[in-house]
């Protein structure tokens, strides 16, 4: 079966807004070098339950350091790491000295890379457009009156119209970028039914972000 095309919106600009129609997960790495994060940023994740307080840092890699040493490219694996449990959305726990989640600074990048086209026009279905849209349904998901959509309407907002593998993978890369997730699963019921954009919950990651993301360190290499 073809894969269904992906509006590649050519007047959007290139380079750092290619994650809008690459359809990759924004990394740490991302906003290091970007200059949201320096290395040597502390971060802190509070158990809400236990009250257990654990301690990181940003390497100059973008990686998240713990205070035994290991280190993880993924939010949610190093807070799994550090507390001995999970699953958590590592992006929502871990906060910098000034109490600003992990996640913020993630949206602050997404609102930079996600810039006007070179035109000053922004198309329906293009990048800048879904952006717009997918930050507004995170707004609203976290006011507890999420989004609700048909799959059809969904896949619209990618150019598409069918769930080939290609746009399945993007839709769930940015969705996850802006922390949010399908209520039911949109591969999982048909293209006319409905679904809700919901965002992370206080205790669960996603399930994408695997401890299998986690870097040797030194004297494991």
């Amino acid at each position: 079966m073809a894969e269904c095309t992906v509006d590649g919106s050519a007047d959007e600009p290139l380079g750092r807004a290619s994650y809008l129609f690459k359809g990759r997960r924004v990394l740490v790495s991302d906003l290091v070098h970007a200059g949201l994060l320096g290395a040597g940023t502390r971060l802190t994740f509070r158990q809400r339950r236990s009250g257990q307080e654990h301690l990181a840092q940003v390497t100059s890699n973008g990686r998240i350091e713990l205070s035994d040493g290991q280190r993880f490219k993924s939010p949610s694996a190093a807070a799994a790491a550090a507390s001995g449990r999970g699953p958590y959305d590592g992006w929502t726990s871990w906060a910098l000295d000034d109490g600003k989640p992990l996640d913020t600074v993630r949206q602050e990048f997404l609102d930079t890379v996600a810039e006007l086209p070179r035109s000053g026009a922004v198309a329906a279905d293009g990048p800048t457009a879904r952006h717009a849209r997918l930050k507004d349904a995170r707004r609203q998901a976290d006011a507890e009156a999420p989004v609700t959509v048909t799959v059809r309407d969904l896949l619209g907002w990618w150019g598409a119209s069918r769930r080939g593998y290609l746009v399945t993978e993007q839709i769930v890369a940015e969705l996850a970028n802006h922390g949010l997730f399908t209520v039911p699963d949109f591969t999982a019921v048909g293209i006319d039914d409905r679904v809700t954009l919901t965002g992370p919950s206080r205790d669960t990651e996603d399930g994408d972000e695997k401890a299998a993301d986690q870097e040797p360190t030194a004297g494991q290499e």
